[in-house]
Parts: structure tokens; sequence; C-alpha cells
């Protein structure tokens, strides 16, 4: 578009033009080019960096006309946003990350904003744009990445926006590289990218040349070498996500801090914030219902505990950026994965049943060895696996956690997730999974001896979830029984007496049941929990367990041998703790 300014690069063309003694369609004639064309950069449109070049070596006879030239051609652009959506009353914190991406525009060009599903990555460079703008860049495109059409439509208004003479073009591809070409010659403008998942798409919309920056909005992990720098959004911290709850809710102003809140708001606040796993989507959502109907804080968790798929599919209104529930945007990213990879999804079921926090890898490169088709797939095929965990990571639905104290890798999954997807599936299959889980856990969990117990301390969280599995869905099996007493007993070693208990009773009700009295893993369970007894001082029941342990190996194993030896010498341990001498 002209400009009229003595600084600008029409002017500066034009005036060593005039001091050569040019004319017009002579230098047209040496670049090539119509006469027409070189008009327009005299009008001010700046040409492509090669033609500027030759431009330069026609006209130029010293650096200070080089440098005059070429400053004219990187002129600063005009303020505006193209694009860009309105400031979200709502925002709350994240000025650590906010502060990531203060990198931006120095040697960092590109970065991306990183995350699971509706955790806020929109919102987050949504809030960084508004704040940057006339701050650091006078210029801001926004485009939906989402797919080439919605990519073609918003370079098209950016193109119109800008007058450019390309911008009435029938062919789209003339527009998309009439944009990059203005931002190649300009300086001091953000292009953000939103939901940006297909980063190939984005390649072929991305300038050649960065004058300014770019910002992406992702949900995969995986993203190769276009992007200097990443920042990983994540869940709300408590407070966080209390103070914005409280306010999406409109129980305390925009402008009120959390400590301003009474304990009962405060503390209910807090419980649902932890309920939802600090997931901001949901957050809204529950804010959202919560004003909407005029409900009390302290009653809206029981609710949504007796029908979470219910509560999680309603958006409500003011949506602002997320028009879509979490329920919807899981259940798509579920459809999508599923599309990359079948494996995948039953990897992310099997995980929605273990503890979400740190899943050992080990559980999926051994423990689904036992497992039916096709998880089994999963420790036995390497590449397959590899698939099944880049399409999660595609969609961030898995996180990969590495232990700077154990070189073993563990996963984790958003709590939220494992909802979503545990509603979704009938009983029956639950029960499945539920089995399943129980059956990698058991396998990796070692045998219970000093030398094991990091590992078992490191795989204790998933088998107290599937103690807790076993209890919901009354599984009864060998792997159920075992898992539990192992479990108990490296409890028992290292004198956590009351959590072991639950883990040793059951595991000995579950053997009777699948193997009767007069079997040697009921023996070894009884044993166990004789042995946690006495540990405990109650030596008259220890004792009553240490005899019947005994009858049963005396038969099963023959009164020779070494387990037979242990129960004999623990009942005549227990007899002399009761001074029976």
């Amino acid at each position: 578009m002209p400009h009229s300014s003595k600084t600008d690069f029409g002017w500066a063309l034009k005036s060593l033009r005039l001091r050569e003694a040019w004319e017009q369609k002579e230098i047209a004639k040496e670049l090539s080019i119509s006469e027409r064309t070189y008009q327009r950069y005299e009008a001010g449109f700046i040409p492509p960096a090669s033609t500027l070049k030759q431009i330069a070596g026609i006209l130029c006879h010293s650096q200070d006309d080089e440098d005059m030239l070429f400053r004219a051609a990187a002129h600063v652009p005009p303020e505006l946003c193209i694009g860009l959506g309105p400031q979200n009353p709502f925002f709350t914190g994240r000025e650590a990350l906010l502060q990531d991406l203060k990198d931006l525009n120095g040697t960092v060009k590109v970065v991306a904003i990183t995350g699971l599903p509706g955790v806020g990555k929109t919102q987050l460079a949504l809030e960084y744009a508004h704040r940057s703008f006339r701050k650091v860049y006078r210029s801001i495109f926004w485009v939906n990445a989402a797919s080439k059409e919605l990519l073609l439509t918003d370079f098209a208004k950016i193109a119109k926006r800008l007058d450019l003479p390309e911008r009435n073009e029938k062919d789209q591809e003339q527009i998309v590289e009439a944009v990059k070409h203005w931002l190649e010659m300009h300086t001091q403008w953000l292009l953000v990218f939103d939901n940006a998942d297909e980063l190939a798409l984005v390649q072929n919309f991305k300038p050649s040349v960065l004058h300014g920056c770019i910002l992406l909005t992702t949900r995969t992990q995986i993203l190769g070498n276009l992007v200097q720098k990443r920042v990983e959004t994540s869940s709300m911290k408590h407070d966080e996500g209390s103070l914005f709850l409280l306010h999406r809710a409109n129980i305390l102003r925009l402008d009120a801090d959390l400590h301003q809140a009474n304990l009962t708001h405060r503390t209910s606040a807090e419980q649902i914030v932890a309920e939802l796993g600090g997931h901001p989507l949901a957050l809204d959502q529950a804010g959202a219902y919560i004003e909407a109907a005029d409900c009390p804080l302290s009653e809206y968790l029981p609710l949504y505990q007796q029908q979470r798929l219910n509560f999680l599919k309603d958006r409500g209104p003011l949506d602002w950026d997320h028009p879509d529930s979490v329920l919807f945007t899981f259940l798509l990213c579920f459809k999508k994965v599923s599309q990359h990879s079948p494996l995948a999804i039953d990897l992310l079921k099997l995980c929605a049943f273990l503890h979400p926090d740190s899943i050992p890898e080990e559980i999926i490169t051994k423990g689904t060895a036992a497992l039916d088709q096709p998880l089994s797939t999963l420790a036995t095929d390497q590449q397959q696996r590899a698939k099944a965990f880049a399409a999660l990571r595609s969609y961030s639905l898995i996180q990969t956690n590495q232990d700077n104290h154990n070189e073993e890798r563990a996963r984790s999954i958003h709590r939220l997730v494992q909802i979503v997807l545990i509603d979704s599936i009938d009983q029956s299959a639950r029960q499945k999974w539920a089995e399943w889980a129980v059956q990698a856990v058991n396998c990796i969990f070692p045998h219970v001896e000093v030398d094991t117990w990091q590992r078992c301390q490191q795989y204790l969280p998933q088998a107290q979830v599937c103690a807790n599995l076993i209890f919901h869905y009354q599984l009864a099996s060998p792997e159920a029984s075992r898992l539990l007493n192992q479990a108990g007993y490296y409890l028992y070693k290292r004198g956590r007496y009351n959590e072991a208990n639950p883990f040793l009773q059951r595991a000995f009700t579950i053997s009777e049941q699948i193997y009767g009295l007069e079997h040697a893993h009921t023996a070894t369970c009884l044993h166990d929990l004789a042995l946690l007894y006495q540990a405990q001082g109650e030596y008259k029941q220890a004792e009553q367990l240490f005899v019947r342990t005994l009858a049963i190996r005396e038969q099963i194993l023959g009164p020779e041998h070494p387990d037979t030896a242990t129960s004999l010498n623990n009942r005549a341990a227990a007899a002399a703790e009761q001074g029976e001498y």
C-alpha cells in the first residue's frame, strides 16, 4: 500500500532512480519485469528480496545507499490487529508461562504452546498477544490453523486488510504468497497459528524469512525442527484454579483476590479444583453451571460426582474461545487418535485404570505381555508401541516423565481423560479393563526383598489403585491375590502396618476362594498376615494363624520342607512372646 512519508521505500527508490537518471521502463527492462510492476514498487510496495538486491546493484553506489534502501524496505508496519479476539476477563494467573513467552522477539522467533485439550493454550496466547500489542509488536495476525481451508480464509482476510494488490486473486495460493512476502519485508509483527496440530500445514504458510515472530498453539508434543522453544501448559494449581472458579461463578469480583473469599467458599472451590484435576475448561464449565443454576458452591461437587459425564458435556453460556465441552473435546481427540492407531486407544484405556501421575513404562513394555491381543502387542512389538505412544503424544493425551534418580521413564495421564474414558464404556467392559490392569501391574510388581524395596515403592501407587479396582469390581484371580499379598507384605516390612492389613486380609480371602485352604499360596497369605499381627503385638491371633499355616504346609509340603520349618519357628516365637516358653 502507498506511503507518503519521506522514509518509506517508494520515496527512497524514486530518489535513487532520479539521481541516476534512469527511466522507469529502463529499470523494469533491466530487472526483467513489467513497467507496471516497477511502478508499484515506487508506489510503496516492497519487491521480493532477490529483486531488491538487483535494484541495489543497479542504483546504489555506496554502503550508505544500500543501508537507506534496505532500511526503507524493512519499514515499521502499521499498527493493526487482524483476527485477534477480545481479551478474556476471567483469565487468571499463568504468570510464569507468560514470562516464558517473553523470549519471543529476541533470538527466539518461533515458540509453541503445547498441552492437553482444553488446558488453556489459546487463552494463554490471547493474553500474551493483548499484553504485547504496541509494547512489543505493532502488528498482530491471528489465524486458525485447524485446517488448510481455514488458513486460506484467514490469510485472505489479512490480504484484504493490508490492501495487497493480490487480495482479489482467484488463486488463493497467490494470496498466501503475497501475505508471506509482506511479512518477509516487515518487522515488529506477531503471527499466531491457533490450533496448529498439523505442523506440516503450518510450514506451508510460514514466511521463509522471519523479521517478526510466530506463536503456535498445538496439542502435539512432537514439534520437530519447526519450533525453537516449547511452553508446556498444564493444569491450574489449587490457588490459581480456585480463584478462577470463584471469578467464573461470579462469587468473587474480578478484581478480588483469593484471600477476600470466605473460608467456606475457598474450601469448596479447592475441593472442586482437586476433583477436576485443575483442568481450566472443566473449571470454566463448572463455574458457568454454578452461576447459571444459582447452585451453592458446596452443592456442586456431590451433583457432579453423581453424573459426571452429563456435567462434562454441558458447555454452558459465555464459552469465550472454546465452544466445545470437555466431553466433546476429549471424545473427538479419542476418535482422531483411533484413526491413526487403534492400539493407542487400547493403551490409553489401560492407563485409565492405573494411577494417573506416574505409570512406570515397564507396565506397558513387560506387564502387557500376558494380556490378550491387541494389548500384548505393546510388549512384543516395539514399533507398534512407539506408534501408539506417538499418536497419544500428538494430542497431549499422555505425558512422559523422566525421574532424575531413576533411568526408567514413566507416563502420566490427566484424571479427566481417565474419567471420560471409563464413564464412556459399559460396565462389563470396565470390569475387563480393571482385570487387565491388575494383571499388568502384578506382572511387574517384584517379589519383596530388601534389594527390591525401591522398585516396590515405585510400583506401590499402582498396586494401591489396583486394590481399589479389586474391591470395587469384586475381582478374584490368582493375579489379584498375589499382587495384594506382595504389596501388603512390602508395607508390613516397611512398618506401615495399618496400610498393610487390608491388603493381606483381602489377599488371603481371595486365595481361599479360588484355591481353598489346602494350597501353598493360601498358606503364604496366612503366614504373612500372622507376621503382621505379631508385629502389632496381637500375639494370640498371630499364633493361631501360624498354627493353621503349619498344618497346611505339613500336609502339602511335608515336615522337612524349609517353609514348614519357618512356620514352626514363627509359631514358637509367638508363643514365647506370650510367656509360653
